[in-house]
């Protein structure tokens, strides 16, 4: 009964993210391929609509300095770049697309921050999160579902929404 109830949640879950994921998927679409024809601003403009969904989402966070420092508009680059790096995005220095801003002071401060902050992720060996069913069984045999969460969010966070669960 209990799997049958988990199914029942995953899929109302699954059908009302489904509209905010399709609008993202089409932000992030429209973005992308504005970026790869030259057209920043309207990248720029997609990227951030992309964030009104996902704001933890580092990539699309990143993609938006990138296209500022393409315009040469330094400040915005340096502001959004501080935003990705604050969503963990600290692998940067080899993209030529930051050449307008790479001299700058905060650039050179942030890259510092970045790689300081890199080294340290380097260190964290994560413990896996196993949550069970306050009524488990060891008799009985249950579905598994694995939940792999992204870079910048954490198993303690997501686990405490299946805490809530029936």
């Amino acid at each position: 009964m209990m799997g049958k109830k988990m199914i029942l949640l995953i899929f109302s879950i699954c059908f009302l993210k489904a509209q905010e994921i399709d609008s993202t998927r089409i932000y992030l679409q429209i973005a992308n391929t504005a970026l790869s024809k030259g057209d920043y601003q309207v990248a720029i403009e997609n990227y951030k609509s992309v964030l009104r969904f996902r704001p933890e989402h580092a990539a699309v966070a990143y993609n938006i300095p990138c296209c500022y420092s393409l315009l040469n508009n330094k400040p915005e680059a340096l502001e959004w770049l501080k935003k990705a790096i604050d969503l963990g995005k600290y692998a940067f220095d080899e993209d030529e697309d930051l050449n307008n801003i790479r001299e700058t002071k905060r650039y050179k401060k942030f890259l510092n921050k970045a790689n300081k902050l890199l080294n340290r992720m380097k260190q964290i060996k994560p413990e896996p999160v196993i949550l069970l069913p306050s009524d488990y069984d060891t008799n009985m045999s249950y579905s598994l579902l694995i939940y792999m969460h992204g870079w910048g969010s954490n198993p303690i966070d997501f686990s405490k929404n299946f805490q809530k669960m029936p």
